[in-house]
């Protein structure tokens, strides 16, 4: 199973797999009923990528200042919503949480 995703834009994110099996291990999706919580966490993660135009790897996403760094990117194309933003925010915390736990 490959464990990394690239976009048209070559922004890729790697360890997708481990990521999805990660958030499922703390919760994520746990009192679902309708929506499916791993997906959109794992979109949120893939469009911080592609709205920052910065691969996430283990090595560009593994502390809050790296966190910080996508978002001033994502804040400068202009087309996402704070409240998306926010989303966005949230999957690349547990992708930190995820390469500490390493």
């Amino acid at each position: 199973m490959n464990n990394n995703v690239t976009n048209k834009n070559n922004i890729s994110v790697k360890r997708l797999e481990d990521y999805k099996r990660f958030i499922k291990q703390h919760g994520v999706g746990d009192n679902d009923k309708i929506s499916d919580s791993v997906r959109s966490y794992v979109i949120y993660l893939k469009r911080s990528s592609k709205h920052s135009s910065l691969d996430i790897n283990p090595e560009s996403l593994n502390h809050q200042e790296d966190i910080d760094k996508f978002v001033d990117k994502i804040k400068l194309s202009g087309v996402v919503s704070t409240k998306t933003i926010n989303n966005y925010k949230s999957a690349m915390k547990l992708y930190v949480a995820m390469v500490a736990s390493d």
